[in-house]
């Protein structure tokens, strides 16, 4: 599993028109003075900032654009980068861009789009925001989640159920899972600055070094961290990150900074033409973690044949959609009835799903 490409030059180029240069803007005159310094890092206005199409768990993204709506501090934020983003671009300039207004938010909620995963994760990560992944599938390229990868998502974003979502809940989950980090040590922390590889740190809450082959990774991936020396991120002492644990937030922001490096395909400079179309080399981090992840998979002692061949030959069944929240198991009981009373593989599949759905295995 790879990061979203994210070809478009605005994400990469450090001038005029890129989105961080609009980004900027959204933090403008109509904001505080500490708001006014220009530092892409510094303070942001919007606790929140959700746009997208209904599709996908559209239950979710009505939710949670809801919320935002009906918050009279979110909602009073948004209106003032609305009038931000017309005082810079002129009359008839029309919407923000959501890339440009992830630029002026704490945090961007992610639900999912035609597949758990989305591109938003890795947008949000881009634009320094921090990610609310409210998905209870999605994951991210790399993440230990999968077969062990070096990154974790823990150490840069923050989970809230879909249930809260839909339920009208979303920003109360919000505010506590961001409370619930205090005493996080996620890894990395303390070291990004150094330019530590991310996955050459301490495993969260255990101390544990991952593992021999993630340290020879992080040996040869060294120069290509070093894009991070001496970067500090500003921590929001007050606006809309004062309902938020400051700690955990500048936690958060920091690792986000390195995880930014390993999901970019290009680097960031200035980027004249789209990198894609002009064939530019692609220079980011994402394609010399999956090189490292490559070689690394190549020095493991046996193969994965194996197992990838006994979970293709174990029973399998299907859904009969995308559930968003948790499922009407009833009705896929009795859906899945039918094909159990049939022979062969099918029958199997079918019973196998009704026993899952049956010992609560299945969330959606």
């Amino acid at each position: 599993m790879l990061p979203y490409p994210i070809p478009g030059r605005a994400w990469h180029d450090s001038g005029p028109g890129s989105w961080p240069a609009l980004g900027a803007a959204l933090r403008g005159e109509r904001f505080d003075a500490a708001a006014r310094t220009g530092d892409p890092d510094g303070p942001r206005p919007l606790l929140a900032a959700y746009s997208g199409g209904r599709h996908g768990c559209v239950n979710v993204r009505d939710g949670i654009a809801g919320a935002l709506r009906g918050d009279a501090a979110v909602a009073a934020a948004a209106a003032r980068v609305a009038a931000a983003w017309r005082d810079a671009r002129g009359p008839g300039a029309g919407a923000a861009p959501r890339q440009a207004v992830m630029h002026a938010a704490v945090f961007c909620p992610c639900p999912e789009g035609d597949s758990p995963s989305a591109k938003r994760q890795y947008d949000a990560v881009l634009a320094g925001c921090v990610p609310v992944v409210a998905s209870d599938d999605a994951l991210y390229a790399f993440d230990d989640a999968l077969l062990g990868g070096p990154l974790s998502e823990r150490d840069f974003a923050l989970r809230v159920p879909e249930a809260a979502a839909v339920d009208g809940s979303f920003l109360a989950a919000l505010r506590a899972a961001a409370r619930a980090g205090r005493d996080r040590r996620p890894p990395g922390v303390g070291s990004v600055g150094r330019a530590r590889a991310p996955f050459a740190a301490a495993d969260a809450g255990t101390g544990r070094v991952r593992s021999s082959r993630h340290r020879r990774a992080a040996a040869a991936l060294a120069p290509g961290a070093a894009a991070h020396r001496g970067r500090r991120r500003r921590v929001e002492a007050s606006g809309p990150a004062q309902a938020v644990n400051a700690t955990a937030l500048a936690a958060l922001r920091r690792n986000g900074a390195a995880a930014a490096h390993w999901f970019r395909y290009y680097a960031p400079g200035r980027v004249p033409r789209d990198p894609l179309p002009a064939r530019a080399y692609p220079d980011g981090g994402a394609p010399a973690l999956l090189v490292a992840e490559l070689d690394a998979r190549a020095r493991e002692r046996g193969s994965r044949a194996a197992a990838c061949a006994a979970e293709r030959a174990a029973p399998h069944y299907d859904l009969a959609k995308q559930f968003c929240g948790p499922p009407n198991r009833e009705k896929e009981i009795f859906r899945l009835g039918g094909a159990a009373r049939a022979d062969g593989a099918r029958a199997r599949a079918a019973k196998a799903g009704i026993a899952a759905f049956k010992a609560g295995r299945i969330a959606r």
